[in-house]
């Protein structure tokens, strides 16, 4: 009997021994699971997220200003950024258009930056000095306005030509960015003026003649659409004579609704085709505008 109880205590020792043992393993594996969680962050650095504005789409500032980013090229072996800029409404007669370039890697430090041609509302803008890891690197649009009542004043036409005539009031509008991630790389030349000129031209022509096919598929869409629906129509229409009288409304009524999508895709085409002519007087002047910078 004294023996048996010997065994069973034994076994309850060697039972919770084994327990204590399972138990402290999971909390080992919790414990250690957890450090190496807050450990990686040394090792590991923080994801960061792609800040990249997006090319050739078009961005609205608010209902009439508009921006859209052309080209935005990354020499390496230069240390220099092309960025081309075709704006709409963001300057009037009474106010310019300023950049300030700042990377990421010298958030501190501005960027020397230049507009190295601008015509109506497209710029080119030249951002020099690039690090080599610059991480990202943003552009901002800054609007300056022209102070009307010291540009008049006795005081500012009497001062020097080394005095400023007028007052700068900074206004950044926006914000767009470079990711060198994802940024084009390629090799970015100082030019001359007309080259610019030139190149931006063509692309300008380019993009116009590319929105301007674009909306011609639309038409041809809706030239579609209006033929599928007078085919309804037709077939419709002489169902009538088979028909009973209350059955008969209900086919007009029908034929009356198809005629007012008829008169709505007319209508859709009539608007589109102003901005089709729109576009073609638009290429006609960069064609013109070409012209002219070969003398």
């Amino acid at each position: 009997m004294i023996k048996k109880l010997f065994s069973n205590t034994q076994k309850r020792k060697r039972l919770r021994t084994k327990i204590d043992i399972v138990y402290s393993l999971v909390a080992f594996l919790i414990i250690g699971g957890f450090a190496f969680f807050y450990s990686t962050k040394l090792f590991f650095a923080d994801t960061v997220d792609i800040l990249n504005t997006e090319i050739g789409k078009e961005f609205a500032i608010n209902n009439l200003s508009k921006f859209t980013v052309n080209e935005w090229v990354y020499d390496e072996e230069t240390s220099k950024m092309q960025v081309t800029l075709i704006t709409s409404n963001l300057t009037d007669h009474l106010s310019d258009l300023e950049f300030v370039a700042v990377s990421k890697s010298n958030l501190k430090k501005s960027l020397p930056t230049k507009v190295v041609y601008s015509t109506h509302d497209v710029y080119m803008i030249m951002i020099e000095d690039v690090p080599k890891n610059f991480g990202q690197v943003a552009l901002r649009l800054v609007k300056q306005e022209i102070n009307l009542e010291k540009m008049l004043s006795i005081d500012t036409i009497n001062s020097s030509e080394s005095d400023e005539q007028t007052e700068i009031k900074d206004s950044i509008l926006v914000s767009i960015y470079a990711d060198q991630r994802v940024i084009e790389t390629g090799t970015v030349k100082q030019q001359k003026v007309k080259e610019y000129a030139f190149k931006i031209t063509n692309e300008l022509i380019t993009e116009t003649e590319n929105s301007r096919e674009l909306l011609m598929k639309d038409i041809q869409k809706n030239t579609l659409f209006i033929s599928r629906i007078k085919e309804e129509i037709e077939v419709l229409k002489k169902e009538l004579i088979y028909q009973t009288t209350a059955e008969q409304d209900v086919t007009n009524n029908k034929i009356f609704s198809l005629e007012n999508e008829i008169e709505s895709f007319e209508k859709k085409n009539s608007d589109i085709l102003v901005d089709v002519d729109s576009f073609d007087a638009k290429i006609e002047r960069l064609i013109q505008r070409k012209r002219d910078l070969q003398f």
